[in-house]
C-alpha cells in the first residue's frame, strides 16, 4: 500500500467514527427527551 492510500484509509475511518458518534449522540438525546 502507498502512503497516500493509508492516509485515505485513516480519513475514511475517522469520518465513519464521527458519523457513529453523531448517531450515538442523537439516539442519546432522543432517550433523554423521552424520559422528561
Amino acid at each position: 500500500m502507498t502512503i497516500n492510500a493509508n492516509i485515505d484509509d485513516m480519513i475514511h475511518r475517522r469520518d465513519a467514527l464521527k458519523d457513529t458518534f453523531r448517531s450515538i449522540e442523537l439516539s442519546t438525546e432522543n432517550v433523554n427527551a423521552q424520559q422528561l
